[in-house]
């Protein structure tokens, strides 16, 4: 079962495995793991990350995070489709690939709500600016 913890603590953002460092290099920071005393590393995120207050983001903030947010939806179906890229995939027991995938699903539908977000957010504005 040790085999398995390194996969076990991998980044909850991107699915990058912790390095000896304790942080994710796809992430290069925003999804640092942190290693606690004696618990298992949790991820560090920016306080203003989960904010669901875009009415202060400009246009082109919101923009930019669509384009991200739409990025990582087709990374996440990459993975969904080739679960094989990461090279330890095959030494992980079935159940928990279906446990990594079905979390890659959860993310890319919390992407989509986040794009639907801004998108009425971006139109909302547009209407306001016509009338």
């Amino acid at each position: 079962m040790a085999q398995y913890e390194k996969w076990n603590e991998h980044c909850k953002d991107c699915g990058g495995f912790e390095t000896s460092q304790g942080e994710c290099p796809k992430c290069e920071g925003l999804g640092t793991l942190i290693p606690g005393k004696g618990e298992k590393p949790r991820v560090k995120i920016p306080l203003n990350f989960f904010s669901d207050d875009i009415k202060r983001e400009s246009d082109v903030q919101i923009k930019k995070g669509l384009r991200n947010l739409r990025k990582r939806i087709l990374e996440h179906y990459n993975k969904i489709e080739h679960p094989e890229q990461f090279p330890e995939w095959k030494d992980i027991p079935p159940h928990i690939q279906q446990s990594i995938i079905e979390s890659w699903k959860r993310e890319i539908s919390t992407f989509e709500g986040n794009v639907k977000k801004s998108e009425a957010e971006l139109e909302e504005r547009n209407n306001r600016d016509k009338h």
